[in-house]
């Protein structure tokens, strides 16, 4: 199985001594682990490189690659290309033979972001540019940090809802596809997912630092009544070892 959630990306650093004034950089590795929730998936558990540059309006991080601007000392906007990774990886699952295969899906994604004064608000709206599913996702999620002697830890509640499209492409089943692999045909309706998480944050020194993510993601009827799907929730979680030039 393909670790649909997350998007690593490998970029070669530039020389933070050359553009110091404008120039932030994070390096390190990254471990990701997953919870399937599709018949015959395994769990993800992989290790990728992380990176994470600001240079000027430009930016690239595990969220994407795009601009990012900073409006005020709250409110941020962003334009990032992302990449969706399908659920599915149909040569190796023998449970999901008769499927048509469903791609990764390159998606354009318009994000805000604000500091209330009790909590963090993040929202965003992707939509496919790769002409894969075709589909939306709008995002909006609420975290608020809180520093200790044991690290930063950023506890978060989100909703996403994800279109009739976007969900027919990963979940649906076809007339064809039934009639060949046994499955009964489902259409799917566009709905919500829950997902509640936490962030840990903690400095080993001036320029090394972890961060842990683990999340748990509550998938609507629309998506946990198809016929592909055997569970209605999953847990998902990285470990990350960083260096900040």
């Amino acid at each position: 199985m393909k670790a649909y959630k997350y998007v690593p990306l490998i970029v070669l650093p530039f020389a933070a001594t050359t553009y110091a004034d404008e120039l932030t950089s994070s390096i390190g590795i990254t471990g990701i682990w997953a919870e399937s929730y599709i018949i015959g998936e395994d769990n993800v558990g992989d290790p990728f490189p992380y990176v994470n540059l600001s240079y000027g309006m430009f930016k690239a991080s595990p969220r994407g690659i795009g601009l990012e601007h900073t409006i005020n000392d709250k409110d941020k906007i962003s334009l990032l290309v992302t990449l969706r990774r399908s659920p599915l990886d149909i040569d190796d699952n023998s449970q999901l033979t008769g499927l048509n295969e469903r791609k990764d899906a390159t998606e354009l994604a318009l994000g805000w972001s604000t500091k209330l004064q009790s909590i963090d608000i993040t929202s965003s709206l992707a939509a496919d540019i790769s002409d894969k599913h075709n589909g939306y996702e709008a995002k909006i999620k609420a975290s608020k940090p809180y520093k200790t002697q044991a690290g930063l830890f950023i506890p978060s509640l989100g909703l996403a809802y994800q279109s009739k499209d976007l969900v027919n492409y990963y979940h649906g089943i076809s007339a064809s596809e039934s009639a060949l692999s046994g499955f009964e045909t489902y259409e799917g309706e566009g709905g919500v997912i829950g997902q509640m998480g936490i962030t840990h944050i903690f400095p080993i020194s001036d320029h090394w630092k972890t961060i842990t993510n683990i999340q748990r993601t509550s998938l609507g009827n629309n998506i946990s009544d198809s016929p592909i799907v055997d569970k209605s929730s999953f847990w998902a979680g990285t470990f990350s070892v960083v260096y900040t030039f």
